[in-house]
């Protein structure tokens, strides 16, 4: 860590520089970042408080423009990120982009430019000329508005990695929680099986249950699902253990395609609107969730949003003495 933040150090002096001989009114790094609202290509208005919590990268290009390389620079970035929940990718161009340039699910979203939005957002983010690539911290704050764009990948890496750190140094434990541990779960929390029964959290009391959060579309939880199958599943189900991987917000077509192709046998619930996750999480929290609850119903661990081999090996452990 220490040697990205001395990178990342050097970049911001070197941009610094070549900004200044430029003439270039930059807005301060980590600075508070004007707030805006944007209509989207698609009818959406969005705005600023939107994305508390998740990096924004906004590209401001002319995509009229045959010679210009923002086009291959995007689609490779948004790719590489398209599963990264905690940013959030916005195309500010002269056209709408076309169908098919970019993958349904890379969350990229698009803006026109109009003469109203270069006497307002481009105003207040010195948007003198074209192509400009904006960067916006979790907190709401600049990271840079003045990016070279062959430093663009290298300083979206640095960047999101520095971000993450800092979350975790400055937040407690379960910081994206809602819920804590020792908390008794509502017992009208219903768990809809998909192609099967549905639990009520009511009914499961007296049995130790373990509810994984998770998506199709979450890196993180793919790799987790498998183990959990293995060494959680298939290690404890004969001793009473009830496991129930949540999915949020998807159809059951979708989830059975997410059961075939992590190998896992456990139940799959469908979370159609999301009402049960964020009943245990904050708006701004990730998927990746694995939460513990005994025998009368009280949350007796959370996992972080990583879940590492460290943290299965407790969760493994702590399981086991409660069957």
């Amino acid at each position: 860590m220490r040697y990205l933040i001395y990178t990342l150090i050097v970049l911001l002096m070197c941009m610094g520089e070549s900004d200044a001989q430029a003439g270039k009114d930059l807005l301060a790094f980590r600075s508070p970042a004007p707030p805006f609202s944007l209509g989207t290509t698609s009818g959406r208005q969005i705005t600023l408080s939107d994305f508390k919590g998740k990096m924004v990268v906004i590209y401001c290009w002319d995509n009229e423009d045959k010679n210009s390389h923002v086009l291959d620079t995007m689609q490779r970035v948004v790719k590489e990120y398209q599963e990264d929940t905690s940013i959030v990718f916005l195309a500010v161009t002269t056209q709408p982009i076309a169908p098919g340039v970019f993958p349904n699910k890379s969350r990229l979203l698009n803006v026109k430019i109009t003469e109203a939005l270069k006497n307002s957002f481009f105003k207040d983010y010195g948007v003198a000329q074209l192509p400009k690539t904006i960067m916006i911290g979790r907190h709401a704050d600049i990271l840079t508005t003045g990016l070279p764009e062959g430093m663009f990948a290298i300083f979206l890496k640095l960047m999101s990695q520095i971000e993450e750190s800092a979350d975790e140094a400055n937040h407690p434990p379960y910081w994206d929680y809602k819920a804590r541990i020792g908390d008794l779960v509502p017992g009208d929390i219903k768990l809809k099986v998909v192609d099967g029964k549905t639990y009520t959290m009511s009914q499961l009391r007296g049995q130790v249950v373990l509810l994984e959060f998770t998506a199709s579309w979450c890196g993180v939880c793919r790799e987790l699902m498998p183990h959990l199958e293995k060494d959680i599943w298939q290690a404890f189900k004969s001793k009473g253990l009830k496991v129930f991987g949540v999915d949020l917000k998807e159809p059951p077509a979708t989830i059975r395609k997410l059961a075939s192709a992590t190998g896992i046998t456990y139940p799959l619930v469908q979370d159609e609107d999301g009402k049960i996750f964020y009943h245990f999480v904050r708006d701004i929290g990730s998927v990746t969730k694995v939460m513990l609850i005994d025998k009368s119903g009280h949350i007796v661990y959370l996992s972080s949003n990583k879940m590492d081999q460290a943290e299965q090996a407790t969760l493994r452990d702590k399981i086991a003495t409660m069957l």
